[in-house]
């Protein structure tokens, strides 16, 4: 047990050598990935803001509060799914391009949707995302407006009512400088890592006289030191 234990601390220092002997290596490539991807997320991505409008299904035609049922809220949740993937349609992307006098095509207009619910509810988020926040909130409050003219047209049932309508958001979510930063790092780290043992293996030279004896199993009787710099 003892000679197992000794082994390992052995192993663990050679480790700490090897890193150490290349310590510049394990220090450098980190720091300029980190700067790489600091100058990268702050100089050369493009922000990406993303502003949301949700939307409730009421019930039919009344939109009475006071008169909803259980039954209604329950019947409501199930169109949930369904609603979701009318409002990601084609064909809501198209009318809302026609709409909104946009140049683009309903796929490209399709990837800056996103469509969700909110929990266990009858409650539906619509977020569009684009590279400026007047634009975000545009988008999204026009595929609101489609969609809720839409669903009556669809399955004959009006009841869907626009809760808050969406606003230009203040701060991007896209790029996050921090995470990338710090991914970046630990990436870089890895890499540095990696590369120090690599170097270490291809490196087939003897430099201590501890190398000689564990590669050839021989003793070193003596050693020329190296000379100082002279005066």
């Amino acid at each position: 047990m003892e000679e197992v234990d000794l082994r390992e601390e052995i192993d663990l220092r050679e480790i700490f050598q090897i890193i150490r002997k290349r310590l510049y290596l394990v220090i450098i490539i980190p720091l300029l990935a980190v700067m790489a991807s600091g100058v990268v997320s702050y100089f050369f991505m493009e922000p990406l803001y993303k502003a949301p409008t949700t939307l409730m299904l009421w019930k039919d035609v009344e939109m009475d509060q006071t008169n909803m049922r259980a039954s209604d809220l329950d019947f409501n949740r199930k169109l949930a799914s369904t609603y979701r993937e009318i409002a990601r349609s084609r064909l809501v992307a198209e009318q809302t391009i026609e709409k909104a006098g946009l140049n683009m095509s309903p796929e490209r207009l399709s990837g800056m949707i996103e469509v969700s619910s909110v929990g266990d509810t009858e409650i539906i988020s619509i977020s569009a995302t684009y590279q400026d926040p007047e634009t975000a909130a545009f988008l999204a409050n026009i595929i609101a407006d489609v969609f809720k003219d839409l669903v009556p047209e669809m399955i004959n049932i009006d009841n869907v009512q626009i809760i808050d309508r969406a606003i230009p958001p203040n701060n991007p979510v896209a790029p996050r400088p921090g995470l990338n930063m710090a991914v970046a790092g630990f990436l870089g780290l890895m890499v540095a890592v990696g590369l120090v043992f690599l170097l270490e293996y291809l490196d087939d030279t003897i430099k201590t006289p501890e190398e000689v004896h564990k590669i050839l199993g021989l003793n070193v009787l003596s050693a020329i030191p190296e000379m100082g710099e002279r005066d």
